[in-house]
């Protein structure tokens, strides 16, 4: 039998590398910066097109490099950051494994200009798929600009299974935003297919996340800071009525290094523990400051997890420093909207087969009436100056409509009455009678149940019908937000909204769904676009299923709102007919069934 283990070329060698390194264009963005925060950089550019599929390109004003550091940098394992087994576990740089650039080259076009601050002349080297090209002396300010393009080039099989333009860009927003909020002193810009995206100077962190999470965030955080021996925590939390009903805008750092760590994010939502519901996501960008001897970030290639050597000291003051500072700005609990019965009432349920409501006037025709900010009955914008004196009645002409509505109401409840019986329980059941048993139906999730299917249906249809504003309202949004607005641009369209682009980053709002009162639509917007960053939202089908999703928890009946026996039935008659009526959109249970056999089992002794 001949031998069949053989070393591998350096060329294979290195493409297996960099399918651990460079997984995708943000991957490749990631290293190049932490590279020049590394150097010593004071400003720092990226310049990105296609997503970063055609070209990325960082400029720094760096140490730069010698000729021959700079051919050096391209190899496997060449590093200056580490020199022996020591440093490895008290690592202070951003990167030491000597493996970027060498697996970056290893899968593109690579152009390097590096020149040292004493040095009159520096050096260019050009190298394709691990193939040096060029290298020679050339004019180049000091400091250093790396330039990839055609990534993936020679790989076509990972070139495939790159996203969008758009979702691409949006994960190297994401890594721009990390290395922006964990060096706010530095003076950092981006350029997105040749429009400048950011551009921001040397700044307080809570400047930075202004600019960078958005200016609203401005006044809706407050600051952290504690001292100990064994870490350091420092910061920015969100108050808590200002948390969402999604994650994003959570950020924790170690030494400057952007970590993921489950375990930290259960210390700070313990500290808001009787501030915000359990499904609430609040704002925090935490930068912990440990000795790194007590740390070890060579735990996996991207860097992003990191072992504490005190793990549950760490825990505990890391949920205490958040605490404290909430006790400390005087922040109070809110209330929770899911069980507050006047938040967002309107017209729930509609008539199967048509956009009428079912009779139904158990509230008073103001609080119904949420369209008198929208539309007239003629379809057109109702203006400023004359829509009072549309919806103004004498008193007379009240009593009249209160009686005209509660006979028509006393007869359709009847009529239902008749046919159905139901019984609200704790204004969150709907206990419905059978004759075999009764169901115990939970009303919020059957209610979203049948909005969501509703939803999907009509965006995978002719789409929803709009209810024009009567005052359209500008957002502007961050610009990782704003790319992914423009990338379910369409979808959001069919839900029945209006919207379009208005300058750097902003949008107009100018019509809403007509089935659904939005109180706030630069929240409702906000925590959207919060919801489809996440990776599911990454294929066209799961994000109409997301934007569904979304538009139904929001439109949805809340605990504790009392429903007419119109409703009631309505509701049931609805849920029975949805593809899945057994389980909410949350995969939670809708309702329980509960048979009269069953029953004397449970009560015979």
């Amino acid at each position: 039998m001949s031998d069949i283990i053989h070393l591998l070329s350096d060329d294979l060698a290195n493409k297996i590398a960099a399918g651990e390194v460079v997984v995708r264009p943000a991957a490749v963005v990631k290293e190049l910066l932490e590279n020049s925060i590394d150097s010593g950089a004071g400003e720092i550019q990226l310049i990105i097109k296609d997503g970063g599929k055609s070209l990325i390109q960082v400029v720094d004003n760096g140490s730069g490099m010698s000729e021959t550091d700079a051919r050096m940098s391209f190899e496997r394992h060449a590093t200056s950051k580490i020199n022996t087994i020591d440093d490895l576990y008290a690592i202070k740089t951003m990167g030491f494994r000597g493996e970027a650039l060498a697996s970056i080259a290893a899968v593109a076009k690579v152009e390097l200009k590096t020149k040292l601050h004493n040095e009159s002349l520096g050096t260019k080297i050009i190298i394709e798929g691990s193939e040096l090209i060029t290298q020679e002396a050339c004019q180049s300010p000091a400091g250093t600009s790396i330039s990839v393009k055609s990534l993936f080039y020679n790989v076509p099989a990972r070139r495939k299974f790159l996203k969008t333009t758009s979702t691409e860009t949006r994960h190297v927003l994401e890594e721009f935003t990390r290395v922006a909020l964990a060096n706010p002193d530095l003076k950092l810009s981006m350029f997105v297919d040749g429009k400048e995206t950011y551009h921001l100077p040397g700044q307080s962190l809570h400047r930075r996340i202004a600019q960078v999470l958005g200016k609203r965030n401005e006044e809706r955080i407050v600051p952290v800071e504690e001292h100990t021996d064994i870490v350091s925590v420092e910061g920015f939390i969100g108050k808590p009525e200002f948390a969402k009903k999604s994650k994003g805008d959570q950020y924790f750092f170690v030494n400057d290094r952007f970590i993921r760590s489950p375990y930290l994010n259960h210390a700070v939502y313990k500290a808001y523990t009787d501030y915000i519901d359990t499904k609430e996501y609040p704002l925090y960008v935490l930068n912990l400051k440990i000795d790194p001897e007590k740390i070890d970030i060579n735990v996996h290639p991207s860097k992003h997890e990191v072992k504490f050597e005190d793990e549950k000291n760490v825990y505990t003051i890391v949920s205490a420093a958040v605490r404290h500072a909430l006790s400390k700005f005087s922040v109070t609990p809110t209330l929770d909207f899911d069980s507050d019965p006047t938040f967002n009432r309107h017209e729930f349920f509609k008539t199967p087969g048509t956009n009428q409501p079912v009779v139904d006037n158990s509230t008073s025709k103001r609080e119904n009436s949420s369209f008198m900010n929208r539309e007239g009955a003629t379809g057109k914008p109702i203006q400023q100056e004359n829509w009072q004196e549309l919806y103004t009645f004498t008193e007379k002409e009240e009593q009249q409509i209160d009686q005209i509505s509660k006979a028509e109401q006393k007869t359709t409840d009847s009529n239902f009455a008749t046919e159905l019986k139901c019984k609200q329980m704790n204004l969150r059941y709907i206990l419905v009678e059978q004759e075999d048993g009764f169901l115990l139906i939970d009303q919020r999730r059957a209610h979203q149940r049948i909005l969501f299917e509703s939803f999907l249906q009509s965006i995978q249809g002719s789409g929803i019908a709009s209810q024009k504003l009567l005052f359209p309202e500008t957002t502007e949004l961050t610009p990782e937000q704003f790319t992914l607005f423009q990338e379910h641009e369409a979808t959001i369209q069919q839900l029945g909204f209006e919207i379009e682009e208005f300058g750097k980053n902003t949008i107009i709002t100018h019509a809403t769904p007509a089935d659904v009162s939005i109180n706030n639509v630069e929240e409702f917007l906000e925590t959207l676009l919060a919801e489809l960053a996440n990776p599911a939202g990454a294929n066209t089908g799961t994000a109409r299923e997301a934007i569904a999703k979304h538009l139904a928890l929001y439109g949805a009946i809340r605990y504790g709102q009392e429903l007419s026996d119109s409703e009631m039935v309505t509701l049931f008659k609805q849920l029975s007919s949805c593809a899945q009526p057994n389980y909410g959109i949350r995969k939670d249970k809708t309702f329980l069934q509960y048979r009269h056999d069953e029953l004397v089992k449970a009560f015979t002794l």
